[in-house]
């Protein structure tokens, strides 16, 4: 939070239990009419946060290898857990809103966890737990997930 209110320079920080190396803070520092009220530069820094940080399920290493990171997946599906039927049509509302302003996404939204989900043969997280790896795809397999395609190459790939 103090990096990203200094709103300068690049530095490596832990989020969710990963180092993420090299993130731009000087992102954070309101622009335009954003920096002429408190309110709003909390508001600019809390959207910058919300569209630059994700849960990063699967990442591609500078040796080309792919780290899949466990916990990350297990908090995608808690948080998918937690909106609910109720909950759900007020989520997809405003992420409608955001996508309208901001373009299509290019990760995974919250619709496309129930595909990946069947994909893989669970239906929450108590299931993941019970097997995590079980049925993760294996080497040259292709799982799709509601309009994306996600290809595993397992050979080359580190549970973290």
């Amino acid at each position: 939070m103090q990096l990203a209110e200094k709103a300068a320079g690049v530095r490596d920080i832990a989020l969710f239990g990963v180092v993420r190396a090299a993130e731009d803070f000087s992102q954070f520092k309101p622009r335009g009419h954003y920096n002429t009220d408190p309110a709003l530069e909390r508001y600019f820094r809390a959207v910058v946060w919300l569209g630059r940080i994700d849960l990063r399920l699967l990442e591609t290493q500078a040796d080309g290898t792919q780290l899949f990171r466990r916990r990350q997946v297990e908090t995608m599906f808690l948080f998918r857990e937690l909106i609910d039927a109720q909950l759900l049509p007020h989520f997809e509302r405003v992420d409608k809103t955001i996508t309208a302003f901001v373009g299509e996404p290019d990760y995974m939204v919250l619709p496309q966890v129930d595909q990946l989900a069947a994909d893989l043969g669970v239906s929450s997280l108590a299931d993941w737990r019970v097997s995590p790896t079980r049925n993760w795809p294996r080497p040259s397999s292709t799982v799709a997930t509601a309009g994306s395609t996600f290809r595993a190459r397992s050979c080359s790939m580190a549970w973290k």
